[in-house]
């Protein structure tokens, strides 16, 4: 069921979207743990981990700014690299 949302990546909410689906990669239950961690982790902290970015380029920066840059060879492939 994943290949019916590859064509535009909204598979996931927005401040919830793993790098992979951001950068429009292959995705699969990976994508879904990523988005569960983040929701843990706001439930720890008792507040947002990242601030509802308006684009895929606003999330992008945020979560490199909160864990690091991801690889460039990790995300060469994707559809938005």
């Amino acid at each position: 069921q994943a290949r019916l949302y590859y064509d535009d990546f909204e598979v996931q909410t927005m401040a919830y979207r793993a790098p992979e689906v951001l950068h429009g990669c292959p995705f699969g239950t990976p994508a879904d743990m990523y988005s569960l961690g983040v929701l843990l982790l706001e439930a720890v902290l008792g507040r947002p981990l990242f601030r509802t970015a308006s684009s895929r380029v606003g999330l992008a920066i945020q979560t490199a700014c909160a864990l690091g840059a991801a690889p460039r060879a990790l995300f060469r492939a994707g559809k938005f690299y």
